[in-house]
């Protein structure tokens, strides 16, 4: 639907603001208690540089004195953040049931790094390796939006393997991030398996040298813009996962029915042959029937 027809689709009424003033309603108590902790803050002489508090709203509110910005801003972090990061966690969960070895090697560097309680900073997370490893290896095989598009805003010629292709201006280009991180040609013949070790190893100078082979985020001046957020939002829920479980078990017998990957994958090549979830796209990658995890809390007999 167009930027000319969404319009007339909703000229009776704006759809979205339903759910907005739920949100609406959920956001402003956080929004007043970060204005009223501003206040004391400032009453008890604390520094108008600094903010209050060491949490983003406080952060907001110590820039500005715009209710209506802060509000929206935190609607856009909340909204933009949600299903992309849901979706990278639901596959690395995942592949960690798949990997016990990758599991234990992640948890080993979580207790080593942070420790069993304590709750992981900014700096914990800037020096875990492996870690972000996992995260690489998950988003090149399942990245949140595997399908994306833009538009040529004038004529160029592309270079292919069979010579230059004409695209001319003013046409919508769709690309795969997934297909594009699968393939052998740019990641040798294991890239359909989830080795968190080759952004560690020599491999990981393929990426170096060619960034735009691994294009979770985008890449360019049109980045994503919430690159380095959804990274530490990621390795802060993983890590307190981590600290508490030690093992992951997938538990497709609690999936909704027609959950498990269609019956003919099982004798196909690559990662159809393995897979033991139906990765589906609506916008975002998602688990069809969710992603069914039984879990075992560190230091118990059993799940």
């Amino acid at each position: 639907m167009g930027p000319y027809v969404w319009p007339v689709a909703e000229w009776k009424q704006d759809k979205v603001m339903a759910c907005r003033e739920v949100v609406n309603e959920w956001v402003s108590p956080l929004l007043e208690s970060a204005i009223n902790r501003r206040e004391q803050y400032l009453k008890a002489g604390g520094d108008k540089s600094q903010p209050a508090g060491d949490t983003f709203i406080d952060d907001l509110v110590s820039s500005t004195e715009d209710k209506t910005l802060i509000m929206d801003e935190l609607v856009n972090m909340l909204l933009a953040a949600r299903d992309t990061t849901a979706s990278l966690l639901t596959f690395t969960t995942y592949l960690l049931t798949q990997h016990s070895n990758v599991l234990q090697k992640l948890r080993g560097e979580v207790l080593e790094r942070v420790g069993a309680d304590a709750a992981p900073t900014y700096d914990h997370i800037k020096g875990m390796k492996y870690l972000r490893a996992v995260l690489n290896e998950t988003l090149r095989l399942f990245p949140p939006v595997p399908i994306n598009e833009r538009a040529t805003y004038s004529t160029c010629a592309v270079p292919t393997s069979s010579g230059r292709l004409y695209i001319p201006s003013g046409v919508q280009v769709l690309y795969s991030p997934l297909l594009m991180q699968r393939r052998e040609d740019l990641w040798g013949s294991d890239a359909w398996e989830f080795d968190p070790e080759r952004w560690l190893d020599e491999r990981n100078e393929k990426f170096v040298k060619d960034p735009m082979r691994f294009v979770p985020f985008n890449a360019g001046p049109r980045i994503c813009l919430g690159q380095q957020f959804a990274y530490n939002e990621a390795s802060f829920v993983l890590i307190r996962l981590l600290q508490k479980f030690d093992k992951l078990e997938l538990a497709m017998d609690a999936a909704p029915q027609g959950s498990a990957p269609p019956a003919e994958w099982g004798g196909k090549s690559g990662r159809m042959g393995v897979e033991k979830v139906w990765p589906k796209n609506a916008v975002t990658l998602y688990s069809k029937g969710g992603m069914w995890v039984r879990v075992g809390r560190a230091g118990a007999s059993s799940a």
